[in-house]
């Protein structure tokens, strides 16, 4: 593998065959995955699994098993970001894009602050992706 790292990313199909959107970003936020194409977030970084059991057992948590797919990726940043403990949340769109900017503001201190959901077990955090391949 080129860039280094094998990373797992849970997706959504997109509107047209080949193409996986984000499943759990903010609406403005979510970002096209394409095999072959280098994706890069709007925001942050990009929430993965280093992997594959780890990305079923969150597809399975949230629900995305039966209309989610699961991309092998290829990156060469990986961070795990140890003292982050939980993930963004918000009711309304607006407020979920305005957590997510918040929090990649300083990731670290976010629990202290705010309500969110917990990391789950496996989750690292790139800058870009490499799908390969649609592995589920």
């Amino acid at each position: 593998m080129a860039e280094g790292y094998e990373v797992y990313k849970v997706v959504r199909d997109g509107r047209e065959k080949g193409i996986f959107v984000s499943c759990y970003a903010p609406l403005k936020l979510q970002i096209e995955y394409k095999i072959g194409e280098k994706s890069i977030p709007k925001v942050g970084k990009l929430f993965c699994f280093n992997n594959l059991n780890s990305a079923q057992r969150f597809m399975k948590e949230m629900y995305f098993f039966e209309k989610g797919s699961i991309l092998l990726c290829e990156t060469n940043s990986i961070d795990f970001l140890s003292n982050v403990e939980c993930i963004p949340q918000g009711r309304r769109e607006d407020a979920y894009a305005y957590n997510y900017n918040i929090f990649w503001q300083n990731p670290q201190i976010w629990k202290e602050s705010h309500n969110g959901n917990s990391i789950p077990d496996g989750t690292v955090f790139c800058d870009y992706v490499i799908p390969l391949e649609e592995v589920r």
